[in-house]
C-alpha cells in the first residue's frame, strides 16, 4: 500500500531528516542493512511519495532577511484557489496554506525590514478576492521541524 513504512524505513527517515546528505553506506550501518538495500528503500519511499524531496535548511537572517512575517488572509468564497496561486507567485513568499477558521489563507514571508513587509501587505490587498488580512511578525521561533516528527508513535492511516 502507498505510504506504508516499517520500523527500518522510520529509522532511515529519521536519519535523513537529521542529515539529508547522509550516505547510504552510513545509514546502512545504523539500520544494519546493506547500502544497496537502503538505496532501494529510499527509492521506494520517493516513488510512493513518502519522501518528496531532500532540501537544505536556509537561515534567512544570514541572507539579510531579519523578519519572518505571517499573514492571515480572508478571501471571497470561490476565489481562494486563484488568490493562493497569485500570492504564491510573489517573490519572497515561502509558504501558502489554505486554512479553516476566520481566515482562508496563511502566508509566510521573509522580509528585510518592516518597509519590505509592508510592500507584501500592499500587494496582497491588490489581489482579486482578498477581503482583508492581518499581519503577524514572528518574534522568536521555538521549533521548526521541516517534516521532522516523532516516529516512535507513528502509524499509517
Amino acid at each position: 500500500m502507498e505510504g506504508e513504512i516499517d520500523e527500518i524505513d522510520k529509522k532511515i527517515l529519521a536519519l535523513l531528516l537529521t542529515d539529508g546528505r547522509a550516505s547510504f553506506s552510513r545509514i546502512a550501518e545504523e539500520v544494519t542493512l546493506t547500502d544497496v538495500a537502503v538505496k532501494r528503500r529510499v527509492e521506494k519511499m520517493f516513488d510512493s511519495g513518502v519522501i518528496s524531496g531532500i532540501h537544505a535548511k536556509i537561515n534567512p537572517k544570514k541572507l539579510g532577511f531579519g523578519y519572518t512575517v505571517v499573514f492571515l488572509v480572508s478571501v471571497e468564497a470561490g476565489k481562494i484557489q486563484q488568490a493562493a496561486v497569485e500570492i504564491a507567485e510573489i517573490q519572497n513568499v515561502v509558504e501558502v496554506f489554505q486554512v479553516m477558521g476566520e481566515k482562508n489563507l496563511l502566508v509566510k514571508i521573509y522580509a528585510k525590514d518592516m518597509d519590505h513587509a509592508k510592500k507584501f501587505a500592499d500587494e496582497f490587498g491588490r489581489i482579486n478576492g482578498v477581503i482583508s488580512y492581518s499581519t503577524n511578525v514572528v518574534l522568536d521561533s521555538f521549533k521548526e521541524s521541516f517534516g521532522l516528527f516523532d516516529f516512535s508513535n507513528f502509524q499509517s492511516i
